[in-house]
């Protein structure tokens, strides 16, 4: 492994995870130029050469609705940029370089979508370890600062409860507030009306903390780790927090599916299970796992979980291969070949699994993307790279991330990821799963991903 890349690696496990942390839970208004490309050919033209970057043009104006969404990404030149896949269209949200993709191995661009349209993103100052977030509909040139200037930002996420035609009107966010790496960590719940001040309707501090919203506006369930590590759904507006859970297995972010909530608990045999409950789902892991993480599809039929066991099992940065549990007729299956896990994202319709696969030769650390078919239980490989710094703390913390953080297009065609050239370059990548497979070049970038409609 490069030493930069080691040394990322290293602090992103000191900040954005805990390692110690998680080892004892084992044991235990602004506006700015925006500008849109136009084209004068088809998106196909750029798929067959698989160079998005040809067919790109800066004009001003916003961007059309699109069936595959559009994708935010950082550039190389530490911007924030948005692109129509389908058209190569392109807005310039920034021009100030100043949401560069990772510092001190924390993902601090933020680029978190709301269904309703809105990108909140992050300007941040690597030297102050501080960040400040804005908001912005891409393309409209109006960009509104949400916050301050915080502790260096870890995590963005909107409420979808909260989210109209309009607007949304609740993002959380997590971020440093010791101001160095490895320090606590603050949740913060904003109320951020459309033409009003925001202002924080909770804030919790800790070693470190996971979370998911529920479907209720105002309520979100958080996983708190430290001396008194807990599990909890939290109302907001009364100030009230239920405890969850017994004898919790090792992991990090809870999730929410059809009003229920999972999470793991130790104890299985050796092959885990699941049980439904009206308020719950629980999956059953033995008794060894180092850590579980787990997403349920969004359609609430199926949750796919993976276990990572003690390093002579599984190596450290890797889970065994997924598991699909159908919630309706309880079957459970096992997925792909057996090669080691990184990630796992389910398509928008929940009948595609697509996984990262771990590979370290103690050189270059290397992915490949494949997809196994929940209907058909067929399994097919891709293309294989190496991941930029960013892209692989946003894999790294999976569970948390991509609760918020879309890799697959709206429409299901499209899979992002960002990838290291072999002259060093970082670069955004499409690999078009209805296609031809063949990866097609969107920019140099560290990061990307889609918008959720």
């Amino acid at each position: 492994m490069r030493p930069a890349r080691l040394a990322s690696v290293l602090a992103l496990f000191l900040i954005a995870a805990g390692a110690w942390i998680v080892a004892g839970c084992e044991r235990e208004a602004e506006r700015v130029m925006t500008v849109t490309v136009t084209v004068g050919g088809d998106a196909t033209e750029s798929a067959g050469k698989r160079d998005l970057r040809d067919m790109t043009r800066l004009v001003e104006g916003p961007l059309q609705p699109s069936k595959s969404g559009h994708l935010a990404y950082v550039a190389s030149d530490g911007n924030v940029y948005v692109v129509d896949p389908s058209t190569a269209a392109t807005v310039r949200v920034t021009r100030d370089r100043s949401s560069a993709g990772t510092g001190f191995g924390i993902f601090h661009s933020g680029l978190a979508w709301s269904s309703a349209g809105e990108l909140a993103f992050a300007r941040s100052n690597i030297d102050t370890f501080t960040s400040a977030l804005s908001r912005t509909v891409p393309g409209t040139g109006k960009v509104t600062r949400v916050t301050p200037e915080i502790g260096m930002l870890i995590y963005a996420s909107w409420s979808p409860a909260s989210c109209d035609g309009s607007g949304c009107t609740e993002l959380a966010y997590i971020a440093d507030v010791d101001g160095e790496p490895g320090g606590k960590v603050a949740l913060q719940v904003l109320d951020v009306p459309a033409r009003s001040p925001s202002r924080s309707i909770l804030e919790q501090r800790a070693d470190q903390i996971y979370f998911a919203w529920t479907k209720d506006r105002g309520t979100l369930v958080r996983h708190v780790l430290g001396r008194r590590s807990r599990l909890e759904e939290v109302d907001i507006a009364a100030g009230t927090a239920t405890r969850i859970g017994g004898r919790l297995a090792p992991f990090l972010a809870p999730a929410v599916t059809s009003g229920r909530v999972v999470y793991p608990v130790a104890g299985a045999a050796a092959e885990p299970s699941v049980t439904v409950t009206d308020s719950a789902v629980v999956v059953h892991v033995p008794g060894d796992s180092r850590r579980v993480a787990f997403a349920p599809s969004p359609d609430g039929r199926r949750l796919a979980f993976a276990v990572r066991h003690r390093p002579e099992l599984t190596p450290p940065q890797a889970f065994e291969e997924p598991w699909i549990a159908d919630l309706e007729t309880g079957e459970i299956v096992r997925v792909g070949p057996t090669l080691w896990t990184e990630a796992f994202y389910w398509s928008p319709d929940g009948k595609r699994l697509a996984y990262l696969t771990w590979l370290d030769n103690n050189y270059r650390r290397f992915n490949q993307w494949r997809i196994f078919d929940a209907v058909t239980q067929r399994d097919t490989g891709s293309v294989s790279f190496e991941p930029t710094s960013t892209f692989d703390t946003l894999t790294t913390f999976f569970d948390q991330f991509g609760q918020s953080h879309s890799f697959w297009s709206p429409d299901g065609r499209y899979l992002a990821y960002a990838a290291v050239a072999p002259d060093g370059r970082d670069q955004v990548w499409l690999l078009d799963t209805l296609g031809d497979a063949e990866p097609v070049l969107v920019a140099d970038g560290v990061v990307a991903v889609f918008s959720r409609n």
